[in-house]
């Protein structure tokens, strides 16, 4: 019984104190909109679409957005961000 109570705890979405701000830029697909939203959704989460400028280290850097849904990492971009 302890063990299904932890469980259900775990399993709960996360209580936030404001909505999750995802970036959204010129050039993201519809698909990863919806995607996202979907997510969310199920998991009760509430999400707000930011828009950006298609350079992904400003809003970060101004801390306007929490997700980058549509970047991708490589070598070049994090040796010069260090």
């Amino acid at each position: 019984m302890f063990g299904a109570g932890i469980t259900w705890y775990a399993l709960q979405p996360p209580k936030l104190k404001r909505p999750l701000r995802l970036a959204r830029s010129p050039f993201q697909a519809k698909f990863t909109e919806s995607i996202f939203n979907e997510i969310a959704r199920r998991r009760q989460i509430p999400i707000e679409w930011v828009k950006t400028s298609p350079d992904p280290t400003r809003p970060f850097a101004k801390d306007a957005v929490d997700i980058w849904a549509a970047a991708a990492s490589n070598p070049k971009g994090r040796k010069n961000s260090t």
